[in-house]
């Protein structure tokens, strides 16, 4: 189940499956952006790549 946590520093910690990170080809310290969705509860995490 995917998840995110918010640090005190502000710092963004965004869980997602083992499976999904890799049909993603996702390695630790992909650069991402988070912004606030459309709803007051929804966030979303837009990964950037070269």
């Amino acid at each position: 189940m995917p998840s995110i946590q918010l640090s005190k520093t502000g710092v963004f910690s965004v869980n997602i499956p083992i499976r999904v990170a890799r049909s993603l080809k996702l390695q630790k310290g992909k650069k991402t952006t988070v912004r606030k969705g459309k709803n007051s509860n929804e966030l979303i995490v837009t990964i950037e790549r070269n």
